[in-house]
């Protein structure tokens, strides 16, 4: 694929999986807010943007593998921003005192490191369920 195809393509991925966030979370609120009509109409266009679109794009781009290449994405992608990207984030905040957002950093990175030990459970019970018994 040529690279500013694949550049277009994963800027496109990007577009697409904000949208879907955002109109997750647009959701939220207009629900909260009683107009369920609204937050529907939100749901259903994230259905679209993630289910549709999203996947479209990663396949195009060959990102979903099997399962257990996932799972490593996954546990490589945690393990990085536990360890090293909301650590940075928290310090660089704190030093311009934005303490607020060090302190939503470094909770972030908590959490990230238990979505890692959760995929090493299930890479673990994966791996237990190849076993020859």
């Amino acid at each position: 694929m040529d690279p500013m195809t694949r550049a277009n393509l994963e800027a496109a991925l990007a577009c697409e999986a904000l949208a879907a966030l955002r109109y997750s979370l647009f959701a939220d609120r207009a629900e909260d807010e009683g107009l369920d009509e609204v937050g529907q109409l939100f749901e259903a266009i994230c259905f679209d943007e993630r289910r549709e679109y999203a996947r479209k794009i990663a396949a195009a781009l060959g990102i979903v593998h099997a399962t257990s290449e996932n799972l490593a994405t996954a546990l490589e992608g945690e393990v990085t921003e536990h360890h090293r990207l909301y650590p940075l984030f928290a310090a660089q905040a704190r030093r311009v005192g934005d303490l607020e957002a060090a302190v939503l950093f470094v909770t972030l990175g908590r959490q990230e490191h238990v979505h890692a030990d959760r995929i090493r459970a299930a890479v673990a019970r994966l791996g237990a369920a190849d076993a020859p018994g």
